[in-house]
């Protein structure tokens, strides 16, 4: 599969895929939508998927995906986030501006949220429920809610 250059999407929900997650993705370099959530998937989330500069949407929930979240802000089409319920911990990193959807629920964040959410003005949907999280919000987060849903 990492030799199809003009692969868009690829999905592979719902399925028993108990290994971890393949570390040639980021040979798929037209690649916009990967969603493989409800499998179990195991291992930490690998670090190439932050080179698929073309991504849009990032779905692996409900697998038992561990370790720290990469540094992902250089996705810079990225709209969907939906790492829900994993064992991802650690503190959380800064994210892409465009970003329209987080889903990163029933994880195990822990630490303050980082000032940068504050500036994720398409953001119209934020979940982080049932982690670790400490402290207060970025309070510029809040003028963000006329438009949006937000669970923390």
């Amino acid at each position: 599969m990492s030799t199809m250059e003009k692969f868009h999407t690829l999905t592979f929900d719902g399925n028993f895929f108990n290994e971890t997650l393949p570390d040639w993705l980021n040979l798929l370099p037209n690649i916009a939508i990967l969603s493989m959530k409800n499998n179990r998937l195991k291992g930490q989330f690998p670090r190439s998927i932050s080179k698929i500069t073309s991504l849009t949407d990032i779905v692996l929930s409900h697998n038992a995906l561990s370790g720290e979240l990469p540094d992902l802000s250089a996705l810079s089409n990225l709209h969907l986030l939906d790492l829900r319920e994993n064992h991802l911990y650690y503190e959380l990193t800064s994210l892409p501006q465009g970003l329209t959807t987080i889903l990163l629920s029933s994880n195990a964040f822990f630490g303050e949220m980082p000032e940068e959410f504050g500036k994720l003005n398409q953001l119209q949907h934020l979940d982080l429920s049932n982690n670790a999280l400490t402290g207060t919000p970025p309070v510029e987060l809040f003028s963000l809610l006329l438009n949006s849903a937000f669970s923390i």
